[in-house]
């Protein structure tokens, strides 16, 4: 299964508030998966809501029973209806955001030397990976940020990586660089749609991982086009 596993979490304790014209909607559980879910609401009613802690602060909307489990100063988790919920690693269907990322090395772990962190230069390196196959490149402008959109899923025959925990091989793809740690790849079989936004001189991802082949990305990119983010 491609993981995505969270390392070294920092917890912000500041709470955002939602964007102008937004009216929030309840929570239908406040609970938790574990201990450093910093200020995550559990499982959604259907509406309107803002990050608490995750910077920068953005809004969205999103249909009942999705679930924010995760929300710290660098990572952000919204889940589908049905979704396990986390522990130490993220796996099957998910939207997350992570405030600054760089590509990831063949040890599964390590940023990339040599390569700018920027949108362009990310997506750039992505391209010319052999494990990798890119589609669907293409300027994107979501929530006021600026910066790349494009699909990703791991290619036929590609040996990959194996992170720490894993039992499948899997292309490496994005570390986190700040405020939080983790490692995310490609694992065979899924589809990934990524947004690289520019943010504070480096790049911001919000990622809409499907693990059924793809069918799912158009609904997860309807609920990111509803993100707006705010200093």
């Amino acid at each position: 299964m491609r993981r995505f596993l969270l390392v070294a979490l920092g917890i912000a304790s500041s709470t955002a508030t939602a964007a102008m014209g937004f009216q929030l909607a309840p929570s239908a559980s406040h609970r938790c998966p574990v201990a450093d879910s910093g200020t995550c609401r559990g499982v959604l009613a259907a509406g309107a809501y803002a990050s608490r802690s995750f910077r920068p602060r953005f809004s969205f909307h999103v249909p009942a029973r999705w679930a924010n489990y995760l929300d710290i100063s660098g990572l952000y988790l919204l889940q589908p209806p049905g979704a396990r919920p986390p522990g130490n690693s993220i796996e099957g269907n998910f939207i997350g955001l992570e405030t600054r990322v760089a590509p990831e090395a063949r040890d599964c772990q390590s940023p990339v030397n040599g390569v700018m962190t920027t949108p362009a230069a990310i997506a750039n390196w992505m391209a010319k990976q052999r494990d990798l196959v890119v589609d669907h490149r293409h300027a994107v402008t979501q929530g006021g940020l600026h910066g790349v959109a494009l699909d990703v899923r791991m290619a036929r025959g590609a040996k990959g990586c194996l992170s720490a925990g894993a039992t499948t091989p899997a292309a490496p793809l994005l570390v986190g660089i700040g405020p939080s740690s983790f490692d995310h790849e490609v694992a065979p079989g899924n589809d990934e749609r990524h947004y690289l936004l520019a943010y504070k001189g480096g790049a911001l991802d919000v990622e809409m991982v499907d693990t059924s082949g793809g069918g799912h990305l158009p609904r997860y990119t309807a609920i990111v086009r509803t993100f707006n983010f705010s200093p």
